[in-house]
């Protein structure tokens, strides 16, 4: 396959001309955008109304003056914080700017799936060596879900996949799973079904691939 992808290359001078292009589109590209970001703004201020990211920045602005964040820590004693590997970072600020230091966060690092919002597993790890020196980590390893089968499954293709190199997370030095002997030793069974590629919906049907399509119209036929 991919000898029959590079047949379809052109010459160096072709690719090359190509490569340059997309360069000079990416820049027009960025040139509207920002024109684009400076009326959506100028619509924004004339109609008095603030979007979600707005909110975010515009109460980062404010946090980061003196009067607003003693007001805050008058307020708030204690910051509480759950999912904390979903944020980004302008809502970590947001949050270290409220609390003062007196900050609680709960989180699991191998989730982060919010990268295209600005979350960021390294951020994670990162918070992680700072609290090293200044405050209190404290590992959850222990599952108490999963029989040892399924546990050493999951280690084994983890420790692989997740290293300071792909994610900034050593999964086999910090984040490996432990049983606690709530099952036997050794029980539980692991399978990997890998499911050929369906040509059409009967296809699909037939392997058992699960169509939320044919499956909402059935829950909206029994409401």
């Amino acid at each position: 396959k991919t000898v029959e992808k590079c047949k379809k290359l052109g010459t160096r001078e072709e690719e090359l001309t190509a490569f340059l292009n997309a360069a000079d589109i990416s820049r027009a590209l960025s040139k509207y955008l920002l024109k684009f970001d400076k009326a959506y703004e100028e619509q924004k201020r004339d109609r008095g109304v603030l979007d979600y990211n707005d909110l975010e920045h515009k109460a980062l602005a404010l946090l980061r003056t003196e009067d607003v964040r003693a007001e805050m820590h008058k307020k708030y004693r204690f910051v509480f914080v759950d999912e904390y590997q979903d944020v980004n970072s302008v809502q970590d600020e947001i949050m270290s700017l409220v609390s003062g230091g007196e900050i609680f966060l709960v989180g699991d690092m191998k989730q982060a799936i919010y990268g295209f919002r600005g979350s960021n597993s390294q951020l994670f790890s990162d918070k992680e060596k700072q609290f090293a020196h200044g405050g209190h980590p404290l590992k959850m390893s222990m599952n108490f879900r999963s029989a040892p089968a399924v546990l050493d499954a999951v280690n084994v293709q983890f420790k692989l996949a997740m290293t300071d190199k792909t994610c900034g997370i050593d999964y086999q030095k910090e984040q490996m799973n432990w049983g606690n002997k709530k099952y036997p030793e050794n029980s539980g069974k692991v399978r990997v079904h890998f499911v050929g590629k369906a040509e059409t919906e009967e296809d699909e049907r037939s392997l058992g691939v699960y169509s939320v399509r044919d499956n909402s119209h059935r829950e909206e036929s029994e409401e």
